[in-house]
């Protein structure tokens, strides 16, 4: 997890990770964060959007990578199929369908 250094008596506040805007910027942050020998930390920690929806790299390895998607109320993810990848989904807050 990344932390914010302070110096003061306060307690460090988490840095949430970066929102991925495109497929390179997701490719640059899935290739920062797969450093050989450089294990990655993470929460699943995410600010909500008011609409559509948010993709954010949290780890990630030369055999998998965890990417925290979060969807405003209502919103939805088009149906498609990855065959070469595997899913969890995990809902933090609300409800979801599933097809």
């Amino acid at each position: 997890m990344s932390i914010d250094a302070r110096t003061d008596s306060a307690p460090p506040q988490p840095i949430f990770a970066p929102i991925v805007n495109s497929a390179a910027e997701w490719r640059a942050e899935m290739e920062r964060l797969s450093t050989p020998g450089r294990p990655s930390f993470f929460h699943i920690r995410a600010r909500l959007p008011k609409q559509g929806r948010t993709n954010q790299v949290l780890g990630a390895s030369r055999h998998m990578n965890v990417v925290l998607k979060t969807y405003a109320s209502g919103g939805e993810n088009e149906i498609h199929a990855h065959s070469n990848e595997d899913h969890v989904f995990i809902v933090l807050q609300g409800g979801a369908t599933f097809f």
